[in-house]
């Protein structure tokens, strides 16, 4: 691992880990925070966004510590020599089991934080980061018909 990546692990950065729930107009903590002032923010939500990431941050370093450790185990055993399949197997498994729980912290700050936040919030906050998001039928996604247009079908 490189010395960025290690310490992008132990200090519970992103790392774009998150980049769906960006991207989808699903702001991240540390973000919001860093533009509270442009956003808004009322003092609750400001504080209740510093718990979300307080959160996100001490799961993410806890991970991230278990991911460098569980890196440096399978490193050593390449320079020592000491490897065969199964164990690569066996690593390469506990070190994807990690990294999928450290994206699904992330992930679920950003929808934490999202329900935080108002419309007007999460539109401000996407011009902000430079984001256009465009509503799923635009993206080429199906949408549920309305109400409206489920009564009018025909059979």
């Amino acid at each position: 691992m490189s010395a960025m990546e290690v310490d992008d692990l132990l200090n519970g950065r992103g790392m774009g880990l998150a980049r769906a729930a960006e991207l989808s107009g699903y702001p991240g903590p540390r973000h919001v925070l860093d533009l509270a002032g442009e956003l808004s923010l009322s003092e609750p939500v400001a504080r209740e966004t510093q718990a979300i990431f307080e959160r996100m941050q001490v799961a993410a370093k806890k991970i991230g510590a278990e991911i460098v450790a569980l890196e440096s185990e399978l490193g050593r055993a390449f320079i020592e020599r000491t490897i065969d399949a199964p164990t690569v197997d066996a690593r390469t498994r506990e070190i994807a089991g990690r990294e999928g729980e450290l994206r699904a912290v992330h992930l679920r700050a950003h929808v934490e934080l999202t329900a935080l936040l108002s419309p007007q919030q999460i539109a401000a906050y996407n011009a902000l980061r430079g984001y256009a998001v465009e509503p799923l039928e635009a993206q080429g996604a199906p949408r549920e018909a309305s109400p409206h247009e489920q009564h009018h079908a025909g059979p």
